[in-house]
């Protein structure tokens, strides 16, 4: 079991500033990134949340969060990504960390990003 917790240098500012920015977070992100913080720890797994987008796979919600992330990276180029072994970006670690389970994989938001959710929907039941 690997557990993938490489920092990166996103403050919880920053994920407010993201998380408020329309340009970068979308409504079906948002859901996505609500449905994790809702969850116990701040875990969830992508085939919880399909059925809340109306999805009956994962693979859309794997592409909603690549493009968000890809989104951030765009518009922030001093954020230092998550490489892989292979030398690219693992985009779906900018929002979370993850542990590889063998069959399944919990994605885990960022301590920074949960304080973000939570100061963004204070108000609110998120």
């Amino acid at each position: 079991m690997c557990f993938y917790e490489t920092s990166i240098n996103i403050t919880m500012e920053r994920w407010l500033e993201i998380l408020n920015d329309e340009s970068l977070c979308n409504e079906k992100t948002l859901k996505i990134l609500r449905h994790v913080f809702k969850s116990d720890n701040y875990k969830a797994y992508a085939s919880e949340i399909v059925p809340e987008l109306g999805y009956s796979h994962h693979a859309p919600l794997n592409t909603i969060i690549f493009r968000f992330a890809k989104r951030i990276l765009e518009k922030y180029p001093d954020i230092d990504p998550p490489i892989n072994d292979e030398g690219t970006i693992r985009y779906w670690h900018i929002p979370f960390l993850g542990i590889d389970e063998g069959s399944k994989f919990p994605w885990i938001l960022r301590d920074e990003l949960a304080v973000a959710l939570r100061k963004k929907y204070l108000s609110d039941d998120a």
